[in-house]
Order: structure tokens, then C-alpha cells, then sequence
């Protein structure tokens, strides 16, 4: 998926590694801050997500 943050930067997102993840969301950019948001998120509601949401694949 492809989004454009309001800075202008246009962020790409595909699956990735876990470990990958983690090291984009260390980066100071706005790009990183979203993936710091998005994976701080996922790991601290996993247990909700995985009840609320059907598997996909």
C-alpha cells in the first residue's frame, strides 16, 4: 500500500519481518515514527487483534 504522510513523504508498506520492522521504527523520520506507532500497537494489542480479526491468509 502506498500512503503520502502530510510532510510529503510517501510511505510504501509491504509484509516484512518482525526484526525489519523493529528497524525501521528506530529511525527519527516520520516515516519511522509510523512504523514505531504501528508495531508498539500491534505488540501491545496482539492479544486483542488476533479475537477481533479473522486470519486472512
Amino acid at each position: 500500500m502506498r500512503a503520502v504522510l502530510l510532510g510529503g513523504d510517501m510511505l510504501d508498506t509491504q509484509a516484512m519481518p518482525v526484526a525489519l520492522a523493529q528497524q525501521l521504527a528506530q529511525e527519527s523520520s516520520p516515516i519511522g515514527r509510523v512504523y514505531r506507532t504501528v508495531f508498539e500497537r500491534c505488540r501491545d494489542q496482539r492479544a486483542l487483534i488476533l479475537n477481533k480479526f479473522p486470519k486472512l491468509n
